[in-house]
């Protein structure tokens, strides 16, 4: 059974996605997402960094949608990502590779100058991209997963509480907050 951290993040995570509202994830919402995220990044669709996040928001997608996509309709609905969860089809290790990978990819992409570290404007620029226009939520996430206060996420930090998100079962867990503001 899930417990209410994780009931609030895996609607969180399908609120992020879903991004014209639909109550239904779609292939094209994943290339918004990577549109608006090469936009913050200062890049085209086109650039090479995009082109990578977006070959890894689909192996996400491909891995979603044939497992959550039970009524084959093309898209996938809250009720259905929620299920997916629910019955653990959605949060076992070979979706949350997957989802590392996006967070890989997203980190080289909002890591423009190359130092191997992101500072909260950078991050927060990852949250602008993906819609999330509340600066409060990408404020609490980067406090929460900057645990050595040093003003900066390295890879590591950042991948690991991209990971939480989908497997923090209490508030103290690394990842609980990366989508909710305090």
């Amino acid at each position: 059974m899930l417990t209410q951290v994780q009931i609030d993040n895996i609607d969180r995570v399908f609120a992020v996605l879903d991004l014209d509202g639909n109550n239904e994830i779609t292939w094209d919402d994943f290339e918004t997402v990577t549109a608006g995220q090469a936009k913050e990044a200062g890049l085209t669709v086109d650039a090479p960094e995009a082109q990578a996040l977006l070959a890894a928001y689909r192996k996400v997608w491909d891995y979603v949608r044939e497992v959550a996509d039970t009524d084959n309709s093309g898209g996938v609905v809250k009720s259905e990502f929620r299920a997916g969860y629910s019955t653990q089809r959605l949060s076992g290790p070979e979706l949350l590779d997957l989802w590392a990978e996006v967070a890989n990819r997203c980190f080289e992409l909002a890591d423009r100058d190359g130092d191997g570290h992101l500072t909260a404007e950078e991050f927060g620029a990852i949250y602008r991209g993906a819609g999330i226009a509340d600066p409060e939520v990408a404020e609490t996430a980067f406090a929460e997963a900057d645990t050595d206060s040093d003003h900066r996420l390295d890879k590591d930090e950042f991948v690991a509480n991209v990971r939480g998100i989908f497997t923090a079962t209490e508030d103290a867990m690394k990842g609980s907050r990366m989508l909710r503001g305090r």
